[in-house]
């Protein structure tokens, strides 16, 4: 039965009955079932009776969501503790205008940097690979250019359609890499960008 194991790696070596019975577990699991404790602890002989296997799992289930995020809280504060403790860590962040990013470590993530410094400059003309866009009046980057075989070519549209534009957003997104992580109704006008 479950609630005579160990159930999860959460440095305890106790059994989730053990657990319970020493009222150490979150307040909110015995008051989700109505439980108050005694002089030794909470009583757990309810669990091994049938009829209250739906109490069980109700509790087993909270127990389980409580140490996944406990455990996600921990590993991220540690993280972040470290990220933060360490100068060399302090040095590799930027900030964007959407918030903080490890800098590049790569060629790819350079080049993916490069794009969405060059669309918070607001650069009149942008490459992207082998493809060119060009600013418009709208604050968008329509694109002109295109590779064909290894050479960059301009582009016509064909005959009753447009060349692509993108907005500001749109290019970040989809040009920036993890650098252009950046949400769909983030206030470009702020930035000035359109």
């Amino acid at each position: 039965m479950l609630a005579t194991t160990d159930l999860v790696g959460d440095n305890r070596s106790e059994t989730f009955r053990q657990q319970f019975a020493s009222g150490n577990l979150d307040p909110n699991l015995y008051k989700k079932i109505g439980m108050t404790a005694t002089d030794g602890g909470y009583e757990t002989e309810w669990m091994f009776d049938n009829k209250n296997s739906n109490q069980l799992k109700t509790v087993l289930a909270e127990y389980f969501k409580n140490v996944v995020i406990d455990g996600n809280t921990t590993t991220l504060q540690e993280y972040e503790k470290n990220l933060s403790n360490n100068p060399a860590n302090k040095k590799a962040m930027i900030t964007l205008p959407w918030g903080k990013v490890l800098d590049s470590a790569t060629e790819d993530e350079r080049e993916r940097k490069a794009i969405v410094v060059a669309l918070l400059n607001k650069n009149e003309f942008i490459t992207v690979g082998g493809s060119g866009f060009q600013r418009q009046a709208n604050g968008g980057y329509k694109q002109i250019t295109a590779e064909e075989g290894g050479v960059e070519k301009n582009i016509e549209a064909e005959k009753g359609k447009t060349l692509p534009t993108y907005s500001v957003i749109q290019m970040l997104q989809k040009y920036g890499g993890r650098f252009g992580n950046v949400p769909n109704d983030f206030d470009v006008l702020a930035l000035g960008l359109k």
